[in-house]
């Protein structure tokens, strides 16, 4: 009997746990439930936000197939998808003959000239701003600094002074900053576009408190910005959302740093050396290089054509050469003889599914917009 009893308090005390347990987990479970409907729209809130920004950004890229749309493009692409829609194109497009120090106005659709606009002090480069419907002139010479055009005015509304030579410039126009740099102490200045005054401005130092030197300024992935550093051989990217913070990576193995573009698919950059003949790919942080290659004949810009990998560098005068981006293998090669004695500059915007040129054809520059794909003219304007 004795036994019988102990089992059943064991049985009785088996029983009052599990009750126990049951009302424990069905207390649990409803409280859950109360926030579980509203957890699950705004998640689903939060998708169709993203979703909508991603939609959005992909059409503008969709529709960045024709010259002009070089900055908008470029800055769209780097740009996650939080960043505000992007203003809407202009009818026009700006070109800057670096022979006659003239800038051209053209027409969207067809690269007709609208206008031209011959300078006095050497213009070192432009930018556009769509929103507003303004130039940015980069001015060298006696008085560096900032000019700014109205264009549906077709007036000068403000000029600002820049401590020394500019070297580069770009615009951003969903950050809505134009950003420039000079060669002479390296000063990178951030100009507000709405406020219309220059709000940010750091000196960019290297080794033994020298200067950096940028000659050219791009746009990278993820805000950032990279700088070709001339005869310092070196390459910086900046990053432009996290106080301006900046990485300069010294190259030993090059003369002089003539071009640099980003990988976009890697945190290290291009380099081309035309003193020496080479192109490098040197990873930012560790400094090491990735690719080099040598005895290449005077290579100068260089670009990444980011949809199909694709290395574009331009030599001998009027060739470009298409290289691997992980070996620098040559993939191809095309010259452009037909159009011109020299390529001036080159540009191909990241995404963009077409390459800008400038071209001298004997001391007349030529703009072209050429297909990434087979490398056939869509545009050509003769700059006269």
């Amino acid at each position: 009997m004795s036994v019988i009893k102990v089992f059943r308090k064991i049985i009785n005390i088996i029983m009052v746990l599990s009750l126990f347990a049951a009302a424990s987990w069905l207390l649990f479970s409803c409280g859950g439930n109360k926030n579980t409907p509203q957890n699950k729209s705004q998640a689903e809130d939060s998708t169709q936000a993203a979703g909508s920004s991603s939609a959005s950004q992909t059409d503008s890229t969709n529709k960045a197939g024709t010259a002009g749309e070089a900055q908008t493009g470029a800055a769209e692409n780097s740009n996650t998808a939080k960043s505000p829609p992007l203003p809407p194109l202009s009818t026009s497009y700006f070109v800057l003959d670096p022979q006659t120090n003239t800038v051209f106005e053209l027409k969207r659709t067809d690269g007709t000239i609208l206008h031209k606009y011959a300078q006095k002090a050497p213009v070192v480069a432009i930018a556009f701003d769509t929103e507003k419907n303004l130039l940015y002139e980069a001015i060298g010479g006696k008085n560096p600094g900032l000019s700014i055009f109205d264009v549906s005015a077709r007036k000068f509304i403000k000029q600002l002074h820049f401590p020394q030579q500019p070297s580069a410039m770009f615009f951003h126009p969903t950050q809505r900053r134009l950003y420039m740099v000079s060669a002479d102490s390296s000063y990178f200045s951030v100009f507000d576009a709405d406020s219309m005054k220059f709000d940010f401005d750091i000196r960019m130092r290297i080794q033994n408190n020298r200067a950096i030197g940028p000659t050219t300024l791009e746009i990278g992935p993820l805000n950032k910005l990279v700088t070709a550093n001339g005869k310092n051989a070196s390459v910086t990217q900046i990053l432009t959302e996290n106080r301006y913070m900046y990485q300069t990576v010294v190259m030993n193995k090059a003369y002089e740093i003539t071009s640099a573009a980003f990988s976009f698919d890697g945190n290290s950059a291009f380099a081309t050396d035309t003193q020496q003949g080479a192109i490098f790919r040197i990873q930012f942080g560790s400094g090491k290089y990735l690719a080099e290659k040598y005895k290449l004949v005077k290579p100068r810009d260089v670009c990444f054509d980011v949809n199909s990998r694709t290395v574009c560098v331009v030599e001998n005068n009027n060739e470009v050469a298409m290289y691997n981006p992980d070996t620098f293998a040559e993939t191809g090669r095309v010259s452009l003889s037909k159009y011109g004695d020299k390529i001036l500059k080159m540009n191909i915007p990241p995404h963009a599914n077409y390459a800008e040129l400038l071209l001298d054809y004997k001391g007349v520059t030529r703009w072209l917009i050429m297909d990434l794909s087979n490398w056939e003219m869509l545009r050509f304007t003769e700059l006269i």
